[in-house]
């Protein structure tokens, strides 16, 4: 029979066989997972480190509907806030190079001035004798009207006299060419005629257009003034009156009157570029072909490395291809010495 020492060894044995299987001691408790949670939280913090250490991207592509779009956001903006039509926030904005707040501050220190500077006359230059009946019926649709009949009596006109194999035709189409040139003289009476600017003919108020500064000229002569400041560069986009003692600028809305189409196109060309060539914040991308822009932060660093949705990557301080951490200045003196090289050996 065993003692009671052999039996409280027994039991000690027992409970020590307890606590190694629960996991727990006398002295404390342990816990299986505490390294693994050591290791988890050690492996976040470096995570959350190395992401804080990661720049920034601090530049924004831009596809042509997105230049667009901020376009006429811009132009929005200044036109409401300035009380001025979408044509005259247009032309301001074009002067101070897209800025936004560029044009609220010079606008608001000194409206006259930049009116002066820019050519938004808020009166004309020319004031045109109007008498009661012009008032009254001298409207866009009954111009437009007018307009377009005279053309197409003229245009019949010209057809049948150029396909006249008798006398008779000829005789028809004197009669209408008569009947053209009454008409002229009956708008002109009722609506009076002004004297072109360039030409010298006198036209009816109809086929006259004026600048903001009143001074008349036909819509042939406006046409080819037009036409050719658009062929000559975006210098269009600054137009203005063909006076050359007037500086009143000449709106977009004016444009309208070019018959071609490709003038048209081109001059919307030279608007779209200027809203990113202009900018000082904004580039096009060097990658050949690629007809997207990048808008640049400047002050949230001093990484200049771009990349284009055409996976062209490009410096957007040299706009050479991305060279990091090798700065500007190195990158331009190597091409230098190679293109030297290149010569010698051309040489």
């Amino acid at each position: 029979m065993e003692s009671e020492d052999d039996m409280h060894d027994a039991n000690d044995i027992d409970s020590l066989d307890d606590d190694f299987y629960s996991g727990e001691t006398e002295d404390a408790p342990l816990d299986y997972y505490s390294d693994y949670d050591d290791e988890a939280d050690d492996y976040f913090e470096e995570a959350d480190r190395i992401e804080s250490r990661r720049p920034e991207q601090n530049f924004t592509i831009l596809k042509e509907s997105d230049i667009k779009q901020k376009q006429e956001e811009d132009v929005t903006r200044v036109a409401t806030v300035l009380s001025i039509s979408r044509i005259f926030a247009s032309i301001l904005l074009r002067y101070y190079n897209w800025s936004v707040s560029r044009v609220h501050d010079a606008w608001f220190a000194d409206e006259e001035r930049v009116r002066k500077a820019v050519g938004l006359l808020e009166k004309p230059i020319v004031q045109h004798d109007n008498n009661t009946r012009e008032v009254l019926f001298e409207v866009s649709v009954l111009d437009m009207f007018v307009t377009n009949t005279a053309h197409m009596f003229k245009t019949l006109f010209i057809s049948l006299v150029a396909m006249a194999e008798s006398e008779a035709m000829s005789l028809i189409g004197f009669r209408i060419g008569q009947l053209v040139v009454g008409f002229d003289f009956i708008f002109s009476f009722f609506f009076g005629s002004l004297t072109c600017g360039i030409c010298f003919e006198n036209y009816p108020r109809a086929r006259i257009e004026m600048a903001s500064c009143g001074h008349p000229y036909c819509i042939s002569c406006w046409e080819g003034y037009i036409s050719t400041s658009i062929n000559d560069g975006p210098g269009c986009l600054m137009l203005r009156c063909p006076d050359p003692t007037c500086g009143a600028a000449v709106g977009q809305d004016m444009i309208s009157l070019v018959k071609s189409d490709e003038d048209k196109q081109k001059y919307a060309r030279y608007l779209l570029r200027s809203y990113i060539e202009d900018n000082k914040k904004s580039k096009w991308c060097p990658a050949p072909g690629c007809e997207c822009a990048v808008t640049f932060d400047a002050g949230s660093g001093r990484n200049y490395d771009v990349s284009c949705l055409c996976s062209y990557s490009f410096c957007w301080n040299c706009t050479e291809e991305a060279h990091r951490p090798v700065d500007c200045g190195t990158v331009a003196k190597w091409i230098l010495k190679n293109s030297a090289e290149s010569e010698n050996m051309n040489w």
